[in-house]
């Protein structure tokens, strides 16, 4: 039944089929087709299951095999989580601090006129910061109840679906945005190449991705709360480059992304891996201070890109 559920695939950095083995896959909790569709169909955390490789010709690191294309698309396309959700407030803070840096450091200024397209918006986080700092927002999400639950919320453009779903005009966008998306998309070549094809001359590309090559992922090895099955790549600043670099774009600046999100949330998903944390999330729930701003730094990197 496994081998029906997944596909072998090449590097999508280089095409090569020449790797090592980083991690072994470990399925034997996995019965039916339904129990791969569980680990997509859920926006919280599923530790990595499948067999990590690392490309002996260019580094990249990737899942093969990995669960089928149209599986995890469905997958995605169900998602719902309320608990995920609950965290936007923080969040939103987080992309308005980040955003502000972003365009202060590239000289643009925020208004209507600005357009900004969030490919992957998940709750609409994003899409909500960029809308209250003054430009005109579109986002798009795979998982219907999010998309929907985001619209909803904050009265904005909102899409259901992926990008290539829609058609916009070419060089619609100032700033194109991928937040801890691309390491999820099966195919990153056709949505990179339609990014281009909808981004202005002078406009930007950023992405957000975890690094694998960061200090955080070295230290914890596979308790690493990145490795994870819905995560089909992992780049670090060397594969980033030469990646974009493929379809024109070029690497302005590579830095490291820090998130903040509530002190007990963090805890919270911080006993998957290490089960003492929960001691700590009862003490700060005892103290009331499970509300508190936590910004933290794991091993995410943003990059600032712009066409050639």
């Amino acid at each position: 039944m496994i081998e029906n559920v997944l596909e072998n695939v090449k590097c999508i950095n280089c095409s090569s089929d020449n790797y090592k083995i980083v991690f072994n896959s470990d399925y034997s909790n996995f019965k039916t087709e339904e129990d791969f569709l569980k680990v997509y169909s859920s926006s919280s955390d599923q530790v990595l299951y499948d067999q990590l490789v690392k490309c002996n010709k260019c580094d990249l690191s990737y899942l093969n095999p990995r669960v089928k294309e149209d599986i995890i698309m469905e997958s995605y396309s169900s998602a719902e989580d309320d608990t995920f959700f609950s965290q936007n407030p923080q969040r939103i803070r987080t992309f308005s601090k980040s955003l502000k840096k972003i365009i202060s450091k590239n000289n643009i200024t925020a208004s209507k006129d600005k357009k900004v397209l969030d490919i992957g918006c998940a709750g609409a986080a994003f899409p909500k910061a960029a809308n209250d700092l003054g430009f005109t927002v579109t986002g798009i999400e795979p998982a219907k109840w999010l998309a929907n639950k985001g619209r909803e919320t904050y009265k904005l453009d909102i899409r259901p679906g992926i990008l290539l779903d829609h058609h916009f005009d070419d060089k619609t966008f100032d700033i194109v945005t991928l937040w801890d998306v691309i390491e999820h998309i099966t195919d990153p070549a056709q949505t990179i190449i339609e990014i281009k094809r909808i981004l202005k001359d002078d406009g930007i590309f950023v992405v957000n991705y975890p690094d694998i090559d960061t200090w955080p992922c070295k230290l914890l090895g596979k308790k690493w709360p990145f490795y994870l099955s819905v995560h089909l790549f992992y780049f670090t600043p060397k594969t980033i480059r030469e990646y974009l670099n493929k379809f024109d774009f070029k690497v302005e600046t590579i830095s490291p992304y820090y998130q903040t999100l509530e002190l007990g949330y963090v805890l919270k998903r911080a006993e998957s891996y290490f089960g003492f944390f929960k001691y700590f999330r009862k003490a700060v729930e005892l103290l009331r201070l499970d509300k508190l701003p936590c910004t933290y730094y794991i091993g995410q990197t943003l990059v600032i890109a712009r066409k050639k």
